[in-house]
């Protein structure tokens, strides 16, 4: 009867030590998937913002080309109004 007991606490305690192991591998494996999902979804928001602040740069860039041609247009104009005050001051002398 003792040796009985004595195996069914040695097979318990086995039992309880293999389900211990089981219960760390899920936990390793569900801190891994986790872990992965986690870089993925770092990845997809990285792409995201990088796309984001692409299309913004874009967008400030064409608006100061415009800027910059709309002042350049500005100051030839400027030149050909002074130009024609100059020729119309030097006929009218």
């Amino acid at each position: 009867m003792f040796f009985r007991q004595s195996q069914l606490e040695e097979r318990r305690k086995a039992r309880l030590l293999q389900v211990r192991e089981q219960e760390k591998i899920l936990a390793r494996q569900l801190r891994e998937k986790v872990k992965t999902k986690r870089e993925v979804e770092r990845l997809v928001l990285k792409e995201h913002v990088d796309t984001a602040l692409a299309e913004a740069h874009e967008v400030e860039l064409r608006e100061l080309e415009e800027k910059y041609l709309s002042r350049v247009n500005s100051v030839g104009q400027g030149h050909r109004d002074a130009q024609q005050v100059n020729e119309v001051s030097t006929t009218n002398t």
